[in-house]
């Protein structure tokens, strides 16, 4: 059996190379080929595709535009001359829905890992997707009543959630964790401020550490974060793992956090026009998961209240006080993530395979 995966990611990649050593365990003559990470290709998948530029944050430039149209057509000619018995998506909206109308057109079955949140905006893609896609992970559970159809759309639990459950938290005093996100795009829109605020933190209290999960890769993330303040991780649990408190760019560290049991404050920069065509178009009252599911479970600073003076008046003023709240706060947010004990990556396999038996 051929399959083709695609994931654009660094959270798309993890959770897709469990699902893939999962599938594995159920079909042992299988072949991957597809558009992933390091891990996805660890678990067995072959990548003979340039995915140097995969990822983009808010309105993406002209070289970025290039580059993922460059990616389409040559995954469009692979899919074309190959025709895979099936094609396995993991996040990465805006692209994957392009390859996902391209699979259908080419007659061949897909299953779409953690779906476009079509509740937040573009909703008729709900619609479309509905009628080309064999079924879907979700991964918050009030999808389920917006996709419908519970035998093909299911919610399970969440992937990175769960794996992050895994962990124990072992708080060190005065250590706070620092994630200014996963893509050059948000390192670039968030490090003045991070940079100003650990120095305001370090002056009025010496003692504090900052540490950073070095996701893109620490000689980049260290061309940006100051390395006399900062001190750099490769994982991100690692770095939750000891922190006292972290503060964390809106996305899925922030999941990671609520289920290991870690306090924290998100936070989201984009450009003005980004901001303007978001609040057009997006339909939330937050940007971050435990919000969503939870009402006020975590602060959160976004745009223009997003600044270094900000942060450090909570950080003194307000985080000792708020602490505890945060903490029972995303103990009910995980209980929301993880209804069960279920390995939600075994899940996941299993209905990927009844779907395709049955279509």
């Amino acid at each position: 059996m051929k399959i083709f995966v695609s994931c654009g990611e660094t959270s798309g990649d993890i959770i897709l190379s469990h699902v893939i050593v999962e599938l594995k365990k159920i079909l042992s003559a299988c072949e991957f080929t597809g558009l992933c990470g390091n891990r996805s290709q660890d678990s067995g998948v072959q990548q003979p595709f340039n995915v140097k530029h995969f990822g983009s944050f808010g309105l993406p430039g002209f070289q970025t535009l290039l580059d993922h149209a460059r990616l389409y057509l040559e995954t469009k000619k692979w899919l074309e001359h190959q025709k895979p018995d099936l094609v396995i998506l993991c996040d990465y909206a805006e692209f994957n829905f392009l390859l996902a109308k391209l699979s259908s057109k080419l007659r061949i079955p897909i299953y779409w890992i953690s779906p476009p949140q079509v509740w937040a905006w573009r909703k008729y893609r709900l619609r479309v997707l509905k009628k080309i896609l064999v079924g879907a992970a979700l991964i918050l559970p009030f999808e389920e009543m917006i996709w419908g159809d519970g035998q093909r759309f299911r919610f399970f639990a969440h992937p990175l959630g769960f794996l992050a459950s895994k962990r124990v938290w072992k708080p060190n005093q005065n250590v706070i964790a620092i994630f200014p996100g996963s893509r050059l795009s948000e390192l670039k829109a968030h490090y003045n401020t991070l940079n100003a605020f650990a120095l305001k933190v370090k002056k009025m209290a010496p003692s504090v550490q900052f540490i950073v999960p070095a996701v893109l890769n620490k000689n980049i993330v260290s061309r940006f974060l100051d390395n006399s303040l900062f001190s750099f991780f490769d994982s991100s649990l690692d770095v939750l793992e000891i922190c006292e408190f972290a503060l964390i760019k809106s996305g899925s560290s922030t999941v990671e956090a609520t289920c290991m049991g870690v306090p924290f404050v998100s936070f989201y920069r984009v450009s003005l026009l980004t901001e303007f065509f978001a609040r057009m178009f997006l339909r939330v009252h937050s940007v971050t998961v435990a919000n969503l599911l939870v009402k006020d479970a975590v602060p959160e600073f976004l745009q223009s209240q997003f600044n270094s003076q900000n942060l450090v008046r909570y950080f003194f003023s307000r985080f000792n006080n708020e602490k505890d709240l945060i903490i029972q706060k995303l103990k009910s947010v995980k209980q929301i993530l993880l209804p069960n004990d279920l390995n939600p990556f075994r899940e996941i396999a299993n209905h990927i395979m009844f779907l395709c038996q049955k279509f």
